[in-house]
């Protein structure tokens, strides 16, 4: 089921159990709630991962210089032939 699917009948059914308390007994209420939550937790993961793209967080390349052409003097000055 796609998570909007499930973020609908939780609502729905928390709605319900809410008008009429003798419909669902506590633990059922109880699930409902845990599932809406991580539904809507995994949908926002999800949007995150496709507005992503191909950039990655974690990637060692993210925090380089940008100036790595300039003379830092790390590097030797060697004389044209």
């Amino acid at each position: 089921m796609r998570f909007k699917d499930t973020i609908k009948l939780a609502k729905q059914a928390l709605k319900l159990a809410k008008k009429n308390p003798m419909l669902y007994t506590e633990e059922e209420v109880h699930y409902m709630r845990i599932s809406l939550r991580a539904a809507k937790e995994s949908l926002k993961r999800k949007r995150e991962m496709k507005r992503k793209g191909f950039s990655n967080e974690f990637s060692k390349t993210s925090n380089s210089d940008s100036r790595s052409g300039e003379n830092n003097g790390v590097r030797s000055e060697g004389k044209q032939p």
